[in-house]
């Protein structure tokens, strides 16, 4: 028998890649949410594993769900949350560069004098007070 793992058709081969980048757009979201909750979270450790846990649960189950028992879907499914998780990345990358060459623009016109830190150290005096040391 001469059976290839990715005989399949080709609207088989993009569905499975397709149910792939749904599937790891959803988990990159559900990362997203994580990280927008933890500064919310009393316990951050127990939170974030249990993040993990249920993210991970979902691709897993959900590709053998959807791969029905099908060794070249769930490795086509497993392309399309690559191919998601790359895509994520390249697009959030591009956005934190664009807002640091902001940042590093609006730095470079402020005026040099407003810049200037004052010299010298701050010590406690006797009173409690800080004073001014040059």
């Amino acid at each position: 028998m001469n059976h290839h793992i990715f005989h399949m058709p080709l609207h088989e081969l993009g569905t499975a890649l397709g149910i792939g980048v749904v599937l790891g757009l959803i988990y990159m979201y559900l990362l997203w949410m994580t990280v927008q909750t933890l500064p919310k979270v009393k316990h951050k450790g127990l939170f974030l594993f249990i993040s993990a846990v249920l993210r991970i649960f979902l691709l897993i189950f959900g590709a053998l769900a959807l791969s029905h028992e099908h060794a070249g879907r769930f490795i086509l499914i497993f392309c399309g949350v690559i191919l998601a998780r790359l895509f994520v990345l390249r697009f959030t990358k591009m956005g934190a560069y664009h807002t640091v060459e902001q940042k590093e623009l609006v730095s470079a016109m402020k005026p040099v004098g407003r810049n200037k830190k004052k010299s010298g150290t701050l010590r406690k005096a006797s009173n409690g007070r800080r004073t001014h040391q040059k």
